[in-house]
């Protein structure tokens, strides 16, 4: 039965860290722990005895991999207990709390075939109704950040080289931030074709690779299947504006070739002999709920990855010359894309200020909101292109070949036919 107060008594956790950040430091081996800080309120509708509250963190997995049977566990578990052993008044109590986690525990993680999730619960023993306890929890987000000094340089990613019928070529990938859900700038260049060329596709994917390691059979390696994201797939539906060396912005979702270039119904473009392609393209990369963030190896870690996930960049170009049917060539390099939580990083305020704020929980509470809205997959196009104005005057510039570098640049492998089963190993070399 309610009290006159009109509630009951209730425990509830709030943490002051919306997203909890590792920072692995292999160059330094005393750099083990990260703090991990709240306030537990305690509401009560009549005054009551209270001896102690226990916060604990416990790190739980839960893994199912193909052929193989399901399995559950706790990896670790670390608490903290606050004495309080004295009656509080009826209302709302509050009673900070810290726990020490070494920055090498397992990052949060979320698989087809399982989770590595990070908990907070609370407990009040017999600080309930008729003597019950009292709990709460709370799943808490835990990312590992390589970036020390919380800022993503900017990445490109380039390919040059040489085929027979397409000539000389030039694939450029930049983004400011290569994260989940990020911006991804494409400039691709065939300077001069030696023969006629009819173009019908263009497509950019990302293999994604995982590899689980049971905690019971911590020997055992199990492969599983690529997981093939589309990025983008540019043809002859796509639309496509003249590419100007002066546009202040390049707008999503359109394919920007050179003026003049032809195409027709069916074809992406036809480049006469001696003639170029050029064009550049903007997308974002699949959000969080796809795209996985890449594991990072060479840092240490208390136990090993149950789940290692790789990425590799993959461009095929469908073509065919006067002589030869449909062609496709095949470019693929390993890659790594970070967290989409890492621009977070940035945004979370020192713990101490020389002048104080509002202390209140409820307004810690509303950071720790404020801190998770600023995941990139949580901001629209236009936001995330509004933070990066100066990148768009640098990926306008036109991609040219690299000279005098051919023992430097990847070779393609082109293989006949679409469908052809023996392209899935084409690679770059």
């Amino acid at each position: 039965m309610l009290s006159p107060l009109g509630f009951g008594a209730s425990l509830k956790l709030v943490p002051h860290q919306g997203v909890l950040f590792l920072r692995p430091d292999p160059d330094d081996a005393d750099n083990d722990d990260v703090l991990l800080y709240g306030d537990v309120l305690v509401t009560l509708p009549q005054s009551k005895d209270i001896g102690k509250i226990v916060v604990r963190h416990v790190l739980n997995y839960t893994v199912s991999p193909p052929g193989y049977s399901s399995e559950q566990g706790q990896l670790e578990v670390d608490e903290t207990e606050i004495e309080v052993n004295t009656r509080l008044q009826r209302g709302e109590h509050r009673f900070p709390w810290a726990i020490r986690l070494s920055q090498t525990t397992l990052p949060y993680e979320r698989t087809a075939y399982g989770l590595v999730v990070h908990m907070l619960e609370a407990c009040a023993p017999g600080a309930g109704a008729f003597a019950s306890d009292l709990q709460a929890s709370f799943r808490l987000k835990v990312v590992m950040s390589p970036v020390r000094d919380y800022y993503v340089q900017p990445v490109e990613r380039r390919l040059d080289g040489a085929l027979t019928e397409l000539g000389p070529y030039s694939v450029v990938l930049r983004s400011p931030h290569l994260t989940v859900a990020g911006l991804l700038h494409i400039s691709i260049s065939l300077p001069s074709v030696p023969s006629d060329i009819s173009l019908a596709s263009i497509s950019i994917s990302v293999a994604q690779s995982t590899v689980i390691q049971l905690p019971s059979q911590p020997e055992k390696s199990i492969n599983t299947p690529d997981q093939i994201l589309n990025v983008v797939r540019l043809n002859r539906s796509i639309p496509r504006q003249p590419l100007s060396q002066t546009e202040a912005a390049l707008e999503p979702g359109v394919l920007y070739t050179a003026a003049g270039m032809p195409h027709d119904s069916t074809l992406l473009a036809v480049i006469p002999t001696g003639q170029a392609f050029d064009a550049q393209y903007l997308t974002r990369l699949p959000n969080d709920q796809e795209l996985r963030p890449t594991t990072i190896h060479g840092v240490r870690t208390k136990r090993q990855y149950i789940f290692s996930i790789s990425h590799e960049l993959r461009i095929e170009i469908v073509y065919s010359t006067p002589t030869s049917r449909q062609r496709l060539a095949k470019f693929r390099q390993p890659i790594s894309f970070l967290s989409c939580c890492v621009s977070c990083d940035g945004a979370l305020l020192p713990c101490y200020s020389q002048t104080d704020s509002d202390t209140s929980a409820s307004s810690r509470a509303v950071d720790v909101e404020r801190t998770l809205r600023e995941c990139v997959c949580e901001r629209s196009m236009a936001q995330v292109m509004g933070q990066f104005p100066n990148f768009y005057a640098e990926a306008l510039t036109v991609p040219t070949p690299v000279e005098g570098q051919a023992e430097r640049r990847p070779k393609a492998i082109y293989v006949p036919g679409e469908n052809d089963s023996s392209s899935s190993h084409a690679s770059i070399e």
